[in-house]
């Protein structure tokens, strides 16, 4: 396998820790206490070294995180602007339900 961390190998490496919790609750207490061992368990390769993350199971807050802007000489045009949207909304979590 490759070195290298895409997008679509980072998301398939999280759907195998995920399907992985759904079935397994020894598993989801590690993917909870020790993220980097749940992840390497479940794919059989270690996480990025520089990638932070944790699985929780709630939040009381929804977080987002606002894309990083990086202007560059002259002004953005809206296919750049465009561009920059889909790739941080793309990146966020699936907004909480609300009930009526």
């Amino acid at each position: 396998m490759t070195d290298e961390w895409t997008a679509e190998r980072w998301e398939e490496a999280m759907r195998g820790v995920f399907r992985r919790a759904l079935l397994d609750a020894g598993f989801r207490k590690l993917a909870l206490t020790d993220p980097r061992a749940a992840f390497a368990l479940a794919n059989g390769v270690s996480a990025p070294e520089k990638v932070k993350f944790r699985f929780v199971e709630s939040l009381d807050e929804h977080v987002l995180v606002l894309p990083k802007v990086v202007l560059p000489h002259g002004n953005l045009s809206e296919i750049d602007i465009s561009r920059i949207l889909h790739h941080s909304v793309r990146q966020q979590s699936i907004p909480p339900s609300f009930a009526p």
